[in-house]
């Protein structure tokens, strides 16, 4: 999945599912359902992801996951702001927001951060997706989380530009350049 070789992962993905059926591993299956959800949502195919995400989300309800709930909830958000059903998605997130700050689970109120901000910059409401991506990119700063901090700098740079602060943006915009580097450089050294 982090090789972005989909029809791949969708079949390992599978197939751990069935070993996780057979010894009842319930957390496993459902968090190879949510990478399966989001691995539709990288392709942009919507509905698929929702579908999976609505099978993982039964399951972490019912072992009561706050962490995996809270990411759900973060990945159902993002599927509905690319479906252009915001509202949808806000409630989602803000289910996701509440859980990550109920919990301190910090890295998830980051992605969450992130996810608001992508909703607003797809909006065209710069100052909220500024706000959102600001508060995501000082806490993924803070965590030290090179994933988060390339989606939280990029953002950054396209509610920046949105605004009219061409400057900053451009200063944004060579950050996530750099991180973007910095991200594909470690992805090639596990790769190889």
């Amino acid at each position: 999945q982090g090789m972005e070789l989909y029809p791949k992962s969708m079949e390992y993905y599978r197939r751990a599912i069935k070993i996780w059926q057979e010894s009842k591993n319930v957390q496993g299956i459902s968090t190879a359902y949510e990478n399966m959800g989001e691995i539709m949502i990288a392709e942009k195919k919507y509905d698929d992801a929702i579908a999976y995400l609505t099978k993982s989300l039964k399951l972490t309800k019912d072992i009561d996951d706050k962490n995996g709930l809270s990411s759900l909830y973060a990945d159902f958000g993002l599927c509905y702001a690319y479906k252009q059903e915001y509202n949808v998605a806000l409630g989602y997130l803000a289910q996701a927001l509440k859980m990550s700050h109920d919990f301190n689970l910090d890295y998830n109120k980051a992605v969450t951060y992130i996810d608001y901000a992508i909703v607003y910059n797809l909006q065209k409401d710069y100052q909220k997706a500024y706000k959102y991506a600001a508060m995501a990119n000082d806490l993924s700063n803070k965590l030290g989380s090179l994933a988060n901090r390339t989606s939280a700098s990029m953002q950054l740079s396209e509610a920046l530009g949105g605004l009219g602060k061409f400057e900053e943006a451009y200063k944004a915009q060579k950050k996530y350049v750099e991180l973007k580097d910095s991200l594909k450089s470690d992805e090639s050294v596990r790769k190889l």
